[in-house]
């Protein structure tokens, strides 16, 4: 996760810091939307068959050297 860009990060435990972040998400539709159009995007790379073909790759690549 890029802090601000496709995700809020906060300190695990930190309810202030959680409250705060949902608080800005809030106050800024627009900030939220962009986030969560770049985590979208972001998790893209990580669909299995994403997944999967990179696995495919590197392991051919190790094996014909």
């Amino acid at each position: 996760i890029n802090n601000m860009q496709d995700g809020i990060l906060v300190p695990v435990g930190d309810t202030d810091a959680l409250a705060q972040a949902i608080e800005f998400l809030h106050a800024n539709p627009d900030k939220a939307k962009l986030i969560g159009e770049n985590a979208k995007k972001r998790a893209q790379n990580f669909e299995p068959e994403k997944v999967f073909k990179d696995w495919e790759n590197y392991f051919i690549k190790i094996f014909n050297n």
